[in-house]
């Protein structure tokens, strides 16, 4: 399928996407705490800094906040409507990198990972959050989505930096909620009036609407 919208970003490095249904919301890898708003119909609205906050590769919508990573071992837990942050959730290990976020509403946890590594994050909102590793076989994944609304079981999509051809470095795969990938189950972003041939696998977000 082809995107039928098409929003450009108001500045370079906006990797991270996300959205509460409502908005569409960036965030700078290269800027620390900045964020981005923007609209289906009307584009972009707004650029704001939220303090205390790294340069953010990845985010995720949900229980009425946002998640972003900054490839730390910290989570930011954000209230974009206050353009706040509300919390920071940091994991024992100092040397894990989290570049990409998923909340998952049926199970209340996060998918986190890092190119290769995979991992469900349970008991996230507590002082005890628990890593269970998925896979370690990761083909270069730089985001990973959480997806419950296009199929019969929730799953993952993973935005990899994979070319195929000399094409675009965007091949979305699907994975199953134990992080196996799905055969079959492959697109690559080659449409030259969306990328070009040097472009790079950035956020990826679902939704099952926007208002």
């Amino acid at each position: 399928e082809y995107a039928d919208t098409v929003i450009r970003t108001n500045n370079n490095a906006e990797q991270a996407i996300a959205t509460d249904g409502y908005y569409i919301y960036t965030a700078s890898w290269q800027r620390a705490g900045e964020f981005s708003r923007y609209s289906i119909d009307n584009g972009y609205l707004e650029t704001f800094i939220i303090e205390g906050v790294g340069g953010i590769r990845n985010m995720t919508y949900g229980n009425g906040f946002f998640f972003a990573t900054d490839n730390t071992n910290k989570i930011y837990k954000i209230n974009m409507d206050s353009q706040r942050l509300e919390d920071v959730i940091t994991l024992n290990d100092p040397d894990l990198q989290i570049r990409y976020c998923a909340y998952s509403t049926a199970e209340d946890l996060l998918y986190i990972g890092n190119w290769t590594n995979l991992y469900k994050l349970v008991a996230y909102n507590t002082a005890y959050p628990t890593l269970i590793p998925l896979s370690y076989t990761m083909d270069n994944v730089y985001s990973v989505a959480y997806d419950e609304f296009s199929g019969a079981t929730p799953c993952l999509w993973a935005f990899s930096q994979v070319s195929e051809n000399n094409g675009p470095f965007a091949k979305i795969y699907k994975l199953n909620t134990n992080g196996v990938q799905v055969e079959g189950m492959v697109h690559y972003i080659n449409d030259a009036s969306l990328a070009s041939p040097s472009s790079l696998a950035g956020g990826i977000c679902v939704s099952q609407y926007l208002y």
